[in-house]
């Protein structure tokens, strides 16, 4: 009985935090319309400011704490305001984007600055306890309780019964009605975002002690409270305080259960994700919050003039056939590159073409290079073993999608992060994938073993990926998947079934992204976890979002983008900036072009029945007029 009297202790501790953090996201969310998928590294960026005037300048802890929580992290709640206001018009992918690129410039900044390696916190709660019980109960832990308690309380007292509150509340309903009462929208929009960077620096500083000062997993730390703010479908304060009480004594239980089995390690870690897509696969989209309409990845500017694509993919194809003799030492980078453009095609078909938001490309590619590594042993062909690591990623693909029949825009990207989380969580460690040493030997085809031979094979394989995509995006399916991406309801109208379609398109997106992994594995000779990581998902579709529009030339670029300027810049103070330029980057890219789809001035149609029935056929130009009807 004490062990559980123990156990629940530290799980009211850890869900306590989750609660701060989840009602600092919910708040901003409902308030705003933009899911701050960067909220976690918001909570590390005020545990780093704490460390920097304690620890570095030597204030004193009262003092550090009030500049964090009474200055910076209101400064910086400010700053998302206005970010979130220019996202307020934007389509859901690219709000999805913007916010995935700034999750990884404040980490890619705090790690340039800071380092990779775990820094020592100094805590400001006390760490010795008192018996209870026949346990000893930390006052940190009760501390820490207890703020989170209080803090989600006000916030509640003062939502329901203030005028301010009342205020946030009726500009989640009706912002227009609320301005016409002579109420500033923007004033309270505002209080919620510095109300709630508060709270997220506040949970970052209370869990830091324990966990350490490590940017990218105080980062992660709004991933554990996604599943809170599912239980309080993402409006409800006090049910998503319950939620993450709840999970935290969830958490705690299963691993104390499963603490002998070390298959099942990673269960207590998953608890939140399973919550969170057990609610979104279960409960009806319309009792979710602040659902925004769902349209596609809308293209960024056009970085390939239209008619300098064909000669340019000619020469870039004769430059990538003498690329051995050219790049010397540096060709095992070229090789990988080539690798990451099946990949980005995949990743490309699936998100701006069919307009299905994905945060679990990463589990796709893993699942990929470790059957291929399986049906290796198993001493099936290297090419047929290629082709089929679909007998995995396929039905993974299926099972995704469907989430994707019933969900759209936030909540299909916080399903398929959760499944990404969830294979790295439940599997990555198990005989099945990685095994207990996070790596498997992965081979190369007999004849081709050498750096040279093998990067033909590689560029092969990248050629006919974007010449299968280039012919999907061309044919019948290419013209289902845009109108369904432009109006799923006007596809239905047309009599054809976007279920089917979105099913089809997440099974090839995720057989190609599988073949991707595989071939990366057997560039590197094995296939280690690491690689392929939930925080790569996001790396992967920001690099996207800023590479053009072109099925064929994005790919391509992203590709490079990736790959190939570590093997130019060696200055580590340089190539320590790549991932927050990659961020900033996608976040630039979509205050440049991020705008709504499906209206134009007036009322009228983007295009023509005749327009569309010349670019796209029969089919999409129907489709389109019907959505004319509906957006």
């Amino acid at each position: 009985m004490d062990a559980y009297l123990a156990v629940l202790v530290v799980g009211l501790a850890a869900g306590a935090i989750y609660a701060l953090t989840a009602t600092g996201l919910t708040l901003t969310y409902v308030t705003s319309g933009v899911f701050n998928l960067a909220h976690g590294s918001t909570g590390a960026l005020g545990a780093y400011a704490y460390y920097e005037f304690r620890a570095k300048q030597g204030l004193p802890a009262w003092l550090s704490l009030l500049l964090v929580l009474g200055v910076v992290a209101p400064l910086f709640g400010l700053l998302l305001e206005l970010l979130a206001r220019r996202l307020a018009e934007t389509t859901v992918a690219y709000k999805v984007v913007a916010v995935i690129g700034l999750q990884i410039g404040i980490v890619g900044l705090l790690i340039a600055h800071y380092g990779a390696t775990p820094l020592v916190f100094p805590g400001f709660l006390p760490t010795d306890g008192f018996p209870l019980a026949g346990i000893v109960v930390g006052y940190d832990q009760l501390a820490t309780f207890l703020i989170a308690l209080g803090a989600v309380g006000a916030l509640v007292v003062f939502f329901r019964f203030s005028a301010l509150g009342t205020q946030m509340r009726a500009v989640v309903d009706n912002p227009a009605l609320l301005a016409l009462a002579g109420t500033s929208t923007s004033r309270v929009r505002r209080t919620a975002w510095v109300t709630g960077s508060v709270f997220a620096a506040l949970s970052g500083i209370l869990i830091a002690p324990t966990s350490g000062l490590d940017a990218l997993f105080l980062s992660l730390l709004v991933l554990q409270a996604f599943g809170a703010a599912a239980v309080g479908l993402f409006r409800s304060l006090p049910l998503t305080l319950v939620g993450g009480l709840g999970i935290g004594v969830a958490q705690a239980l299963v691993g104390k259960e499963v603490a002998q089995y070390q298959s099942l390690s990673g269960l207590p870690t998953a608890v939140p994700f399973l919550v969170l897509v057990v609610v979104l696969v279960t409960v009806k989209s319309s009792r979710l919050g602040a659902a925004g309409a769902d349209r596609r990845l809308a293209p960024p500017l056009q970085i390939v003039p239209r008619p300098a694509k064909a000669p340019l993919l000619v020469l870039a194809l004769v430059g990538a056939v003498l690329v051995p003799d050219l790049v010397g030492a540096r060709l095992p980078l070229y090789a990988t590159g080539a690798a990451f453009v099946v990949l980005f095609a995949s990743l490309n078909l699936l998100v701006r073409t069919s307009g299905q938001i994905s945060l679990c490309h990463a589990a796709f590619a893993a699942l990929g290079g470790t059957t291929f590594h399986h049906l290796q042993d198993a001493g099936v062909p290297w090419l047929l073993a290629l082709l089929g690591v679909g007998i995995v990623a396929v039905p993974a693909g299926a099972l995704v999608a469907l989430p994707a029949i019933r969900l759209t825009g936030i909540y299909l990207a916080l399903a398929t992060l959760g499944f990404g989380v969830l294979i790295q969580q439940l599997l990555f460690t198990t005989d099945f994938m990685f095994g207990a040493l996070n790596n498997q030997p992965v081979a190369r085809p007999s004849g081709f073993t050498s750096d040279r031979s093998f990067y033909y094979v590689l560029l092969v394989a990248a050629v006919v990926a974007l010449a299968l995509v280039a012919a999907i995006n061309a044919g019948r399916l290419g013209r289902l998947l845009q109108a369904m991406a432009d109006s799923p309801l006007a596809l239905a109208t047309a009599g054809t079934s976007v279920n089917v379609t979105k099913v089809l398109v997440f099974c090839i997106s995720a057989w190609m992204a599988a073949i991707a992994g595989a071939l990366l594995g057997a560039q590197g000779l094995s296939t280690s976890s690491q690689a392929f990581f939930p925080i790569t998902s996001l790396l992967w579709l920001s690099v996207l979002a800023i590479s053009g529009r072109g099925a064929v030339t994005a790919p391509i670029i992203a590709a490079a983008l990736l790959t190939l300027p570590y093997g130019y810049i060696s200055d580590p103070d340089v190539t320590e900036l790549f991932l927050p330029g990659f961020g900033l980057a996608a976040i630039a890219a979509v205050l440049l072009t991020g705008r709504p789809t499906g209206r134009v001035a007036g009322g009228a149609l983007a295009s023509t029945r005749e327009e569309l029935r010349a670019k796209g056929g029969p089919v999409r130009a129907r489709v389109a007029v019907a959505a004319g009807r509906e957006v």
